[in-house]
């Protein structure tokens, strides 16, 4: 879609107006671009996306700001050009794909992941990580979690865990305190996953987290 200041600034406002047409909603609770503008090596697009919007939030019309898939550089960008802190971030990570847990290099791409959940974890910033259980590919049938990572199922019977999905759940949270999921509940077994989550987050060894550090190669 278009992605130019005017045109994220009609359609802001068009959101707005139609929140609060019938209802007393107030100002949008958070907005988040999905994606970093392409072709944008110096961010001067994305600057200016972020500067407009900051105008939006000054009057009243959004709350909090949020950025999906950008790098740490992008993240930083955008916080200067609004002149706020970012509320959180959303971008792939899972044991498929763990570029945003791991260090940043002395010299990263513009664009690379790497690094942004320490930097949301020093920052105070949420981390909302998608595709945590391998994503469409899973849901499609092209992925399958608990074979591709059977080591996972082995540590989740050494620990007491219900599943291998809690474990991982509570391992994201535990070494990241900044990671928020968010999880479909159209099966009680979602619900119920999360429960356990929250049980084994709070009894985890530092040896059990290291076995699933080893196996992501953190």
């Amino acid at each position: 879609g278009d992605m130019t200041p005017n045109a994220i600034e009609s359609c802001i406002r068009g959101s707005y107006r139609a929140l609060n047409r019938h209802y007393a909603f107030g100002p949008i609770t958070i907005w988040m671009l999905h994606h970093p503008p392409s072709k944008d090596r110096h961010g001067i697009k994305l600057a200016a996306i972020f500067k407009r919007v900051a105008k939006l939030k000054r009057e009243g019309l959004i709350s909090h700001l949020g950025i999906c898939n950008a790098s740490v550089s992008q993240i930083k960008m955008a916080s200067a050009a609004s002149g706020c802190r970012l509320a959180c971030t959303q971008c792939s990570f899972s044991l498929y794909d763990i570029n945003a847990g791991r260090k940043m290099r002395a010299s990263e791409p513009f664009s690379s992941r790497r690094g942004v959940l320490n930097f949301c974890k020093s920052e105070g910033m949420l981390f909302l990580p998608h595709g945590v259980f391998g994503g469409l590919k899973a849901r499609d049938g092209r992925r399958c979690f608990t074979e591709d990572f059977p080591e996972v199922k082995e540590i989740a019977k050494i620990v007491g865990a219900n599943s291998p999905h809690a474990l991982v759940l509570a391992w994201m949270r535990r070494r990241w305190p900044c990671i928020a999921h968010i999880v479909g509940m159209r099966k009680i077994e979602r619900l119920e996953g999360l429960t356990e989550a929250r049980r084994l987050c709070k009894s985890l060894t530092e040896d059990q987290l290291q076995r699933v550090d080893t196996l992501c190669k953190l």
